[in-house]
This record gives C-alpha cells, structure tokens and sequence, in this order.
C-alpha cells in the first residue's frame, strides 16, 4: 500500500490504518494496546501556543507584552523624580571665575598662575631658593628676600679701630669701625 501518493511501504494490519482528514502535524502511532494504527497530534513539538494552533507566529501582544515596544533610551521620557534630582544639579558646562567665590574653598587647579601682569595662584619659594635665584617662577616673602640680600653681601666685621681685625680675615670682609 502507498502512502501520501508517492512512496511504498506496508503497515501490519493496512487494512485498519485510517486518516481522517489529517492536518500539519498528524503523525500515525500504532497503539500497542490495541493493536490498531491511528491519527495523532505529534507528541514532543508545540501543539498550541497562546491559543492558535500549526504553524504559529506569535506578536507580542500573544504573550502578554503589547506595551512593549523598542524605543532608544535616548527617546524615553525622564520620571519626575529624575528630573527633579537632574534640576538641582549644575551644568556641565556651568563655571565661575576665581573672583565670584566669596566662601568656601576652590581647587588650586581651577586658579590661574600668577604672572607680573595677572593675578593668580603663586608658588613660594623657600629661604635656600630665594638665595640660589635661579627659578623664574616662585615668588619671594620679605623672609625669603632677606636672606638672599644678606646672603649675597659679603661678610661684615664690626670693630672699634682696624686693630682689632684677626689676622686671617677674608679680604672680602666688609670691616665697619664704630665711631663715639
């Protein structure tokens, strides 16, 4: 006996095998019990899925997700509380000068530097680099000053006549005599 018009094979007991107006995913099961052929819905596959039967395609709605949509992120709409907390925030973009600080502290990175035309932040330099004066950059404090004018003058010796110099007295010396 053929089956479905086109291929051979025989079935024990061809003669009780009936399909009865068979639909996608009929299959014929021997039921052992029995001993008979018969119709059956494929055991193991999708016999229905949110009610439609065959061949099925879902959309979204079939599972319960008919307000779901894919919307960018950048297109969602912002919670009002979101916005609330994003207005009591300041704008990137949003600075202010140095000078309209009246209180609090600032970051000494935000400062400019000082030059000899501008006001800013200074970096001052210590005793022993106010002596050497090589950098062009730190600024000095009156204690800074002092010591590099007296380290830069020679030494001083005070007497009351030039024969109380001791002998070995650098030629450098500046010798100031006190007078009555």
């Amino acid at each position: 006996m053929g089956f479905g018009g086109g291929g051979g094979g025989s079935v024990a007991g061809s003669s009780d095998v009936a399909l009865n107006s068979p639909v996608n995913q009929d299959v014929l099961t021997y039921d052992s019990s029995t001993s008979k052929w018969k119709n059956a819905v494929a055991t193991g596959g999708v016999i229905s899925v949110a009610g439609k039967n065959g061949v099925v395609s879902l959309v979204k709605a079939d599972v319960g997700l008919g307000n779901v949509d894919n919307t960018a992120d950048t297109a969602k709409p912002v919670s009002t509380a979101t916005q609330t907390a994003l207005n009591g925030k300041a704008n990137t973009a949003h600075t202010h000068d140095a000078a309209d600080i009246i209180t609090g502290t600032i970051d000494v990175a935000r400062l400019p530097a000082a030059t000899d035309t501008t006001v800013g932040v200074v970096q001052l330099a210590t005793p022993v680099e106010a002596i050497a004066g090589t950098d062009t950059a730190l600024a000095v404090t009156p204690e800074g000053l002092k010591s590099a004018i007296v380290a830069s003058l020679p030494p001083v010796l005070f007497v009351d006549d030039l024969s109380q110099i001791p002998p070995g007295t650098p030629v450098d010396t500046l010798v100031v005599v006190r007078t009555a």
